[in-house]
């Protein structure tokens, strides 16, 4: 298949650069303030206009109130220190409007002294039932002093705040412990003020999630017990700067953190000696130019870079921690997957180990060395690894490895390398597609055991001249394209354990300079042969196996233009599965010989045998000098040996079909065409003698050298069995 590189110009990506918050506030809304002991919240009327705050509070000496203060004249008084939920709703156009075509109110939560507001948070009013609605809150103060709990801004099945801009927590919130999901989904929230401590907080989960209008997120300062940093800012996509506190060690999970946070430039990671999860933590954001994970787990555990860099197109530095704890592994699949920009990778930690790098570095179109560690003891997979690397240059492979690697697809497209040794130490369980479309490597070293698959494995090599194939293939038994389209390829050997290969088709297709091949004596587990060696154009002898599977369906297009080929010896072994040899030396212009195919099909004359063969277009165009006879046991269902040209004809001269049964040539007239062929008078009556008798079937033998001379009871042979002779 045809290789596109990507416009390269695309990657080339402006670095983001942040210079402030580019929120500005509306003049024409009210003011307000953050004030100390205080909750205040502007509303508005932009959705509808019913408001239900819940609260709790503490007294000192048992006695005080908080009050809410909705801003219409309406002062709800709050007694009860415990969960209250006070609802209101407000009168469409009263409060003050501004240019954006809605109302504003102001919402003042405070206390008498001695009281504490430890909770004021908007929940789903009576009016919506059970069902979650947007609120049109557009700023929140929450001012120090005041305490908030855990679930302070959105509960499980609560509102959504999409009209929220500004947000202000409390300088430190010390009894906090999580902001799961805190301001998710707040679409059009531009800037937010998080305390500078929270010391008991232990997740910032989703925090910000889905807010594509934010630009900078400040972390607090103090954070030493957070777990969960999962989506923790995933799908901001104006995100620009990051603001970490220095040590989050206590933290594990940063998966997803900061997925399709498309104009993030470069961020620094704080230590994370506890992390294990990375999975999907930088993917999309396709503007990243470098990041640095510093530390993680210390345990004997497994890391997850899953997809972490996935889809970062301008990523050029990366920086993972200088080491991992011997005995952990590191989970690489599709890491740096689409990363247009990266260049090189040789930085793998000290004690590097992992079971798979499937598609790790897929599409790094930029790529042009990767330095693997000489050791990856627990290595499994290389499926697409480098799949569509077009600029590879440089690849040093592991060589200490144990047990079986899958490479399917490793090298695919890599245009870039010339050379590829596949360790000795290998043992492979896959190279289907592995060297695909490789198109300047010219030489291949495979190690001593081949795997199940080999298809595809060397497809659109077209710089290939050489390849070390293993020594024992006793396990390989898919081998179809494997070389298709290797046109510089000139030779080739299969080792004799060659035997269980159950399909040919199109292995060496279009191998326009292949000359010499050697295939085993056995291969009995082969059943398909077509269009094996089509378009070899240069090849002029091929001896197939002398054993053969007796399954084996088809030899269509087995030799089609190979216009060298001068002889052919067949097995000799009858592959009673054979139902086609159609087109099998069309312009095979070159053919004088074939030894053989009486072993080609069924050869049971019994009313049993239905395995007709379809001999279309067998010899057309072909045949030129062929000066032979040809046998035939087996029973058909056409037959065209014919030649289009009346001047130059097919060079047969003898035909045999030694398979009189009944129910052949139920294909398309003439059932047996043997135009413009060099079969005399006494071979046309040989073949008429062969003939089955039948029913309404034609024989075309226009142009054939004998036609002229059969006389009226020569022609009767075939006639008083049934045949129609045209010619």
């Amino acid at each position: 298949m045809p290789f596109q590189l990507p416009n390269q110009t695309s990657f080339a990506l402006a670095k983001p650069t942040y210079s402030g918050s580019t929120w500005v506030r509306p003049a024409d809304w009210i003011t307000i303030t953050d004030t100390a002991g205080e909750v205040q919240f502007l509303v508005s009327d932009v959705v509808y206009p019913v408001y239900a705050i819940t609260t709790t509070f503490t007294q000192t000496g048992g006695i005080g109130n908080i009050y809410i203060d909705w801003g219409d004249g309406v002062i709800d008084t709050i007694s009860t220190i415990g969960s209250t939920t006070t609802n209101h709703t407000y009168t469409t156009g009263t409060g003050t409007p501004c240019s954006r075509g809605y109302t504003t109110w102001k919402v003042r939560i405070y206390g008498d002294v001695g009281t504490q507001i430890t909770q004021a948070l908007q929940v789903i009013p009576t009016f919506f039932g059970s069902f979650a609605s947007s609120t049109g809150t557009l700023e929140e103060y929450y001012g120090d002093n005041t305490i908030l709990q855990a679930a302070f801004l959105h509960p499980t099945n609560s509102v959504v705040f999409r009209y929220l801009e500004y947000a202000k927590l409390p300088t430190s919130m010390p009894v906090n412990t999580s902001f799961q999901q805190a301001f998710v989904q707040c679409y059009a929230l531009q800037k937010l003020i998080l305390p500078v401590s929270s010391p008991n907080a232990t997740s910032i989960r989703s925090i910000i999630g889905s807010c594509p209008l934010l630009e900078e997120l400040i972390l607090p300062q103090e954070l030493p017990n957070v777990v969960d940093c999962n989506s923790l800012a995933s799908n901001c996509s104006s995100l620009v700067r990051v603001v970490f506190p220095a040590t989050m060690n206590s933290s594990t999970d940063w998966g997803n953190a900061f997925q399709n946070c498309y104009s993030l430039g470069s961020i620094q990671m704080p230590t994370t000696n506890a992390a294990t999860t990375f999975g999907n933590t930088f993917l999309g954001c396709r503007m990243l130019l470098n990041v640095e994970i510093k530390s993680w787990s210390s345990a004997i555990t497994t890391i997850n870079l899953i997809t972490t860099f996935g889809g970062c197109f301008a990523l050029e530095d990366v920086k993972l921690p200088p080491s991992i704890t011997s005995g952990a592994l590191v989970n690489m699949l599709q890491t740096f997957q689409n990363c247009y920009s990266l260049k090189s990778f040789t930085s793998f930690p000290i004690n590097f180990n992992t079971t798979t790098l499937a598609q790790t570095f897929n599409n790094c179109y930029s790529l042009s060395k990767v330095i693997l560690p000489a050791s990856i003891p627990s290595l499994a997979s290389m499926s697409s690894t480098f799949n569509g690397c077009s600029q590879l240059a440089e690849i040093t492979l592991p060589t200490a490895v144990s047990g079986s690697i899958d490479m399917a697809s490793c090298f695919f497209g890599c245009s870039g390398l010339s050379e590829i040794n596949i360790p000795s130490t290998y043992t492979l369980s896959n190279l289907a597609a592995t060297f695909q479309n490789a198109t300047g490597v010219k030489r291949i070293t495979l190690p001593a055991a081949a795997p199940t698959s080999m298809n595809n494995m060397c497809n659109g090599c077209v710089a290939l001249e050489s390849i070390v194939m293993p020594t024992n293939m006793a396990s390989t038994q898919l081998i179809a394209s494997a070389f298709l389209n290797c046109s510089s390829l000139q030779s080739i050997t299969f080792p004799s354990t060659a035997n269980s290969i159950t399909s040919m088709n199109g292995t060496f297709q279009n191998c326009f300079n292949l000359r010499t091949i050697t295939l085993p004596t056995s291969m009995t587990g082969c059943n398909n042969w077509s269009s094996t060696f089509a378009n070899c154009s240069s090849l002029k002898r091929v001896v197939l196996p002398a054993t053969s599977n007796a399954t084996n369906t088809t030899y269509a297009s087995c030799f089609t233009q190979c216009f060298s080929l001068e002889s052919i010896t067949f097995p000799t072994t009858q592959s009673l599965a054979v139902n086609t040899i159609a087109q099998m030396l069309n312009q095979a212009y070159n053919i004088s010989g074939m030894t053989n195919t009486q072993f080609l099909g069924n050869n049971s004359t019994a009313a049993g045998n239905t395995t007709y063969v379809d001999g279309t277009s067998f010899f057309v165009n072909g045949g030129f000098r062929f000066t032979g006879s040809l046998s035939f046991s087996c029973k058909f269902s056409k037959l065209m040996i014919s030649s289009p040209n009346v001047v130059i004809k097919n060079g047969i001269t003898g035909l045999r079909l030694l398979n009189n049964g009944a129910g052949q040539y139920g294909g398309t007239a003439p059932q047996i065409d043997i135009r413009n062929t060099n079969l005399g008078q006494a071979a046309l009556v040989q073949v008429f003698t062969d003939l089955p008798t039948i029913t309404a079937k034609q024989i075309d033998i226009t142009g054939a050298t004998g036609a002229a001379a059969l006389t009226p009871a020569e022609r009767a042979i075939a006639t008083g069995k049934g045949w129609t002779i045209i010619g």
